[in-house]
């Protein structure tokens, strides 16, 4: 007689798949209905690379008024669409013009996207999520010290719209 495949056919075996299979269906039905808003995750990345692609060794890049930040940056934010779906303000202020933290008259200043954005920013439920800004929510402010020069306090400012594609 052959005993073989009796180990596999025994009602513990079977109790075992129940409850693996049991299990995955629980965890794919808890994670299914969860909401994920990802927009905080990609307003930090988009921050972090803005500062990487502004400052080049340990010098800021001349941001005027014909600075494309798409193009010097190599960033698309044209969505599936072709519309926009973000507004990055970029202000650049000298320290005198600073006083903890709040700082007045940039000295320079770049805008780019949807300004309607801004706008709405801190309303809560489907409106853009806001991030960085000197007097804004979370207030980051970046301190940068140009070579013998004085210090000067870089502000980048980010609203992220994506209301419909990331919040129900």
């Amino acid at each position: 007689m052959n005993k073989k495949g009796s180990y596999f056919m025994s009602p513990f075996w079977w109790v075992v798949l129940g409850l693996v299979a049991v299990g995955v269906v629980i965890g794919v039905i808890s994670v299914r209905g969860q909401i994920v808003d990802i927009r905080p995750a990609e307003a930090d990345i988009l921050y972090k690379k803005i500062i990487d692609c502004l400052i080049e060794y340990g010098e800021l890049v001349d941001f005027s008024s014909d600075f494309n930040l798409e193009n010097y940056c190599g960033f698309n934010f044209t969505d599936n669409s072709g519309g926009q779906q973000y507004y990055i303000e970029i202000s650049l202020y000298d320290s005198d013009n600073c006083d903890f933290g709040k700082c007045t008259n940039p000295e320079r200043f770049y805008e780019f996207g949807l300004k309607e954005l801004k706008e709405f920013c801190g309303f809560g439920g489907k409106t853009p999520f806001c991030y960085g800004g000197s007097e804004k929510q979370n207030g980051n402010l970046l301190v940068y010290t140009i070579k013998d020069s004085k210090p000067k306090f870089l502000d980048v400012f980010i609203a992220i719209g994506k209301v419909n594609q990331n919040v129900k």
